[in-house]
């Protein structure tokens, strides 16, 4: 044989290229499948077990509230219409957007002790809610006479129909509400913050309303108003935070993921890019996307079942030591496993600081605290100490997750904010 044909590959050299790329298309078509398969069995002993998810959330049509709503906050530059989900919000105002950043700024904050009670309010902001008292009043007054509803499509493949401005509009009315307190108007302030928490209640209704990230965000910023404004019936107010099952919205949210991202990787791709790939390429991405998409789902699912069989308060401080072992793939990502368990380590903090607020409300208005409900954090978790100025320190004592330390676990109570006759 000479050295030409000795160098000339062979037959079967020139099979084991496609040999392997069939191969390798053939075992991620067959794991994608296995992984789409095992998570729609998950899904379904799901739905089974909480009963099916479109009975718990019927298709709804905006109501007149909705459309009040949005005729109020026109004049603010707000866009609250209802809509088809596919229409885009108009544009906002200059002037508006300043001011809904400014106050979004605010708030970062305040959740981190940077912004005080009776502190003045930027003076843009101030001047932004003095110009429009009228449509912000307008607006409030709409939200305690009705609360609005939005367009709700329960196919996982429909998008959140909640206006953009939604947030906006919260964040502005409890900003009122504070200027209010400022100004002296304690009547009015109590009632913009009715109105701020009955428009949250409205957009917890639609489980898509945030996509995964668990809806908590603005009940968080609602804590830190009521801390700074402290609304004069706090028995009432204490009242509405025990009436709270931020589990069980977190718990809407992942699952209504879970069904979005199955629904989204089963429908026919519409990427024109993607569909002009070879089809051998086309089918090793789509079988990877099928694994990815599988993983995703299954997490989703587990983050769901975590929520119900963890205590409260301590979920994130278990899920981050069990991340090992449940969840692999996150703890790549973050090896600390505070990723792996983040929502958990969202909802422990929207809830501590639920307990605290709590406390801070009932102490100040000089009530005697109550036992929490069931499902809430520990009330001997909950320290106080009473300093010789008078002061009274309120602060989280259970354990905390890795990462989540990010705002204040304590809250003191300068002596003139206590009402008379509290106990010592």
């Amino acid at each position: 044989m000479t050295r030409e044909a000795a160098a000339r590959p062979s037959w079967k050299r020139l099979l084991i290229f496609p040999f392997g790329l069939v191969s390798l298309v053939l075992a991620l078509t067959l794991w994608g499948v296995a992984s789409m398969r095992s998570s729609e069995r998950a899904l379904d002993e799901g739905s089974a077990a909480r009963g099916a998810w479109e009975e718990r959330h019927a298709k709804e049509e905006a109501n007149d509230a909705a459309a009040r709503l949005a005729e109020a906050c026109a004049p603010m530059g707000l866009d609250v219409a209802p809509r088809d989900a596919a229409t885009p919000a108009r544009a906002t105002p200059p002037e508006t957007e300043r001011a809904l950043r400014s106050i979004s700024h605010l708030f970062v904050q305040a959740r981190v002790g940077g912004f005080k009670r009776r502190q003045p309010l930027p003076a843009n902001i101030d001047a932004f809610l003095t110009t429009h008292a009228g449509p912000v009043d307008d607006a409030s007054r709409v939200l305690l006479e009705g609360v609005p509803r939005w367009s709700f499509d329960p196919d996982p493949l429909a998008a959140s129909s909640i206006p953009a401005h939604a947030r906006g509009l919260e964040e502005l009315l409890l900003a009122a509400a504070f200027q209010a307190v400022l100004l002296g108007d304690r009547s009015r302030s109590d009632e913009l913050m009715l109105a701020a928490w009955r428009l949250e209640d409205a957009v917890e209704r639609h489980p898509r309303a945030w996509g995964w990230w668990p809806p908590l965000s603005d009940r968080t910023e609602q804590l830190v108003m009521l801390r700074l404004v402290r609304p004069a019936d706090a028995k009432r107010w204490i009242e509405r935070l025990d009436a709270l099952d931020l589990r069980e919205t977190v718990a809407d949210a992942m699952y209504a993921s879970a069904r979005s991202t199955l629904a989204q990787q089963v429908a026919p791709s519409q990427d024109p890019e993607a569909q002009r790939l070879p089809r051998a390429l086309q089918a090793i991405g789509d079988s990877i996307a099928r694994v990815r998409t599988g993983h995703d789902v299954r997490t989703y699912l587990e983050w769901e079942a975590e929520l119900r069989a963890l205590e409260p308060c301590e979920r994130a401080v278990l899920g981050a030591r069990r991340v090992g072992k449940e969840h692999p793939l996150l703890r790549l990502t973050r090896g600390d496993g505070v990723f792996a368990a983040w929502p958990l380590l969202v909802l422990d903090d929207t809830e501590i600081e639920m307990a605290l607020t709590r406390r801070v409300l009932a102490r100040a208005a000089g009530l005697e605290p109550t036992p929490s409900p069931a499902g809430a954090c520990r009330d001997d978790l909950i320290v106080e100490e009473r300093h010789p100025d008078g002061s009274l320190e309120i602060r989280w004592s259970g354990e905390l997750a890795p990462g989540n330390g990010s705002r204040p676990r304590v809250f003191t109570l300068a002596a003139g904010d206590i009402a008379p006759g509290a106990p010592p």
